[in-house]
């Protein structure tokens, strides 16, 4: 526990971990009675976590046409977020994707101010040959006024673009 509280203060993503490990002797400790509405509460959990997944479609970041297409080209894809994973996903290359501190803190800097829309990040545009963007996103409204970048395609979530001067 002293090893992953040490590697928790140096690295965050250790924290779950710690968190697994402590949470068995916590549990031991606590002495609970059963509630005698425990037999009713837990299918009524189920039945909204049911109808909640029924009502309301999964989150969908963009779309999977245009991470394939982009993919698809084997070239160099700045995008943000999720977009960025989906391009992996469907064996594309991607400039800086998540983990983020795999990569040079110089880079991690100029994607992080790139995707929360600063002028600061728009040289990051010229470490790739293609953009994808959600429309909404800072990264997508600054993404629409460069005119370095032509529009290729695009659907109701995202926009691909071309790099066409770096």
């Amino acid at each position: 526990m002293v090893v992953l509280m040490a590697a928790t203060v140096h690295t965050a993503r250790l924290g779950t971990f710690l968190a697994f490990v402590l949470a068995y002797p916590a549990a031991r400790a606590l002495e609970l009675r059963r509630p005698v509405t425990m037999p009713l509460l837990v299918p009524a959990i189920l039945a909204g976590v049911v109808v909640g997944g029924l009502v309301r479609p999964p989150y969908d970041a963009g779309s999977h046409r245009l991470t394939r297409e982009a993919a698809d080209t084997g070239q160099t894809v700045l995008a943000d977020g999720v977009l960025a994973e989906q391009v992996e996903l469907a064996g594309g290359k991607v400039w800086v994707a998540d983990p983020i501190d795999a990569f040079r803190s110089v880079d991690q800097n100029l994607y992080l101010d790139w995707l929360a829309g600063r002028a600061d990040g728009g040289a990051a545009v010229g470490h790739a040959r293609l953009v994808l963007v959600r429309r909404a996103g800072p990264a997508g409204r600054i993404a629409a006024a460069d005119r370095r970048l032509a529009r290729i395609d695009e659907d109701a979530h995202a926009v691909l673009y071309r790099v066409v001067a770096p």
